[in-house]
């Protein structure tokens, strides 16, 4: 039985056949029956494929060999330039740091740094105990002209990233800066020489699952990839809150030491580690802290890229709904919807039988997807992931189960049609 809008057609077609001759029925049956824009799938293929490429390998900054490490020492007063493309590092992990972190009555950093300019992003790593861009126990970083500070508790993410806390208009001019975070498990505060610039309940929580595998870095992230520019000249860290009284001491003394007017005393609780960065050569950071195992950090002659994952795959990486994980794969799914829908649509005009061509379509979509995520392994700012070939795969089947629902409508309508003009037909021969 006909639908009504099948019926509705028909009628409509059964009006303008009767209206022309048997030849013009015939050549517009064909007409109407084709696909309209057969002609034009591998023009839009091709335009297709260079937009792909440009969303899954920008910024094409392709980094096959080592990079050399653009970190020196200040001659004038204490602290480390990162002129270019640098990093410090702790050789190996240190367990009794994490532990004093964890155990403690919440979490400080301080830092007296100068940053080169405010045209930094990723958010550029200040300060990180991470193992790449999606794993970390804290962050400090640049973002334009705001500070990033990303505090991992079981409250947030294993990124530490929702939520983190955003403290905007702090880089807006080109000087020496005296930053603390303090956090008590409740609140968290942030000063700026010497002065408090916000408060916020973010992220709340302790930080009972963070994880003692990481290393410590100054001025990039432990893969190498999320660099910052400028000087660090003092870094302390302490795992219990600061109030603002200490802060506003702390500021008068470290400008007094970077100045050179004085030496700088030592806390005798909390303080566990601490670079006053006055060693002006060699390739070692030494820790001054209180920390029994001294955690010394070193200036490697090649950046490292230890904790950059090659098509890593993570469950956490299948987020909560609404989250930025969550819109990253869904985005990955959408890019790869007109891939199959083109592929399924130009291979078709060369076989038959729709498995195989279903087969080939995922195969071709596959070493795409695959080809791209390898690529990404080696630039800067991506991230070579198994969960987004996953998610490709899915975008390249729904684009193809998209052009059968396309097909399943033109032979529909091929069939609406045919069936008047087999009837215009029958009617003239009669």
């Amino acid at each position: 039985m006909k639908s009504p809008n099948s019926k509705k057609d028909s009628d409509v077609l059964q009006g303008i056949f009767d209206k022309i001759n048997s030849d013009e029925a015939r050549s517009l049956s064909k007409i109407i029956c084709q696909d309209p824009f057969t002609g034009l799938y591998k023009k839009i293929l091709i335009f297709y494929i260079i937009f792909l490429s440009i969303m899954l390998l920008w910024p094409f900054n392709f980094t096959f060999f080592e990079k050399k490490n653009h970190v020196k020492w200040s001659e004038s007063s204490p602290g480390l330039h990162f002129i270019g493309e640098g990093q410090v590092i702790s050789p190996s992990v240190s367990r009794p740091f994490y532990e004093n972190l964890i155990n403690g009555k919440g979490f400080s950093l301080e830092a007296w740094i100068h940053s080169a300019n405010n045209n930094q992003h990723g958010p550029a790593r200040i300060v990180s105990y991470s193992l790449n861009h999606s794993y970390r126990n804290f962050t400090l970083g640049q973002e334009g002209s705001g500070l990033i500070i990303r505090l991992r508790t079981e409250n947030t993410n294993l990124n530490g990233t929702e939520p983190m806390l955003i403290v905007d208009d702090v880089f807006t001019h080109a000087k020496p800066l005296h930053i603390v975070v303090s956090y008590n498990y409740k609140e968290q505060n942030v000063y700026i020489n010497g002065s408090i610039k916000t408060t916020s309940i973010i992220p709340g929580g302790d930080f009972k699952n963070w994880d003692p595998g990481y290393p410590l870095v100054l001025g990039n992230e432990a893969t190498g990839d999320r660099p910052w520019l400028g000087k660090i000249s003092y870094l302390a860290l302490y795992n219990h809150p600061i109030d603002a009284q200490r802060v506003r001491k702390n500021y008068d003394e470290i400008r007094r030491y970077i100045s050179g007017k004085t030496e700088i005393a030592t806390p005798k609780e909390g303080l566990l580690v601490r670079y006053l960065l006055n060693e002006k050569r060699g390739v070692k950071v030494e820790n001054s802290g209180n920390l029994v195992e001294s955690l010394t950090l070193i200036i490697p002659d090649k950046i490292q890229t230890e904790g950059k994952q090659f098509l890593s795959f993570s469950l956490n990486k299948f987020p909560a709904r609404g989250s930025g994980s969550f819109y990253d794969i869904l985005f990955n799914v959408l890019l790869f919807i007109p891939l199959g829908f083109l592929l399924h649509a130009i291979i078709s005009n060369y076989m038959d039988g729709n498995w195989k061509i279903i087969f080939i379509v995922m195969i071709v979509g596959g070493t795409i997807t695959l080809s791209a995520e390898i690529l990404q392994y080696f630039i800067e700012l991506r991230n070579s992931s198994l969960v987004d070939i996953i998610a490709n795969g899915i975008g390249t089947l729904l684009g193809v189960q998209l052009k059968l629902i396309y097909n399943a409508c033109l032979i529909r309508n091929k069939r609406i049609v045919w069936d008047v003009y087999d009837n215009r037909v029958t009617s003239s021969s009669k």
